[in-house]
């Protein structure tokens, strides 16, 4: 929560999505057998690195992600749909289809304690002279 408050505030590039995300996050998601790092995570998707195969935006897929952190760590599965992907780069991107409330709040504190990104400056306190 503090994030998108944060975002909210911090002047930054334009962005479609709507929910905070986590970007160069320790993480993989394992899809058809083999595992992609994560690119960058949110409450309702995320995008991986390094994709070689022949998925189309518009496939529903079960896929398993883990998420790496000290000393504990955030491991689910689910159901996603894929709605980008770019082959000469490399990445795919996906939406949860089936993700649970808990699990929804379990990446999201997860993506709070995350450092902000280095685009994202603090806000200046203002003061009243």
């Amino acid at each position: 929560m503090l994030r998108v408050i944060l975002n909210s505030i911090v002047k930054r590039p334009p962005d479609r999505r709507r929910e905070g995300r986590a970007g160069d996050i320790s993480g993989s998601v394992s899809i058809s057998g083999r595992l992609y790092h994560l690119k960058d995570l949110s409450t309702r998707g995320f995008s991986v690195r390094g994709y070689r195969g022949e998925l189309c935006p518009g496939d529903r897929v079960p896929l398993s992600l883990s998420l790496g952190r000290s000393g504990e760590g955030l491991d689910f599965a689910c159901q996603a749909v894929i709605v980008r992907v770019e082959r000469g780069r490399g990445e795919l991107a996906g939406v949860f289809a089936d993700l649970d409330g808990e699990t929804r709040e379990a990446i999201s504190d997860y993506i709070d304690v995350l450092p902000l990104p280095d685009y994202a400056e603090p806000p200046r306190a203002m003061h009243s002279d």
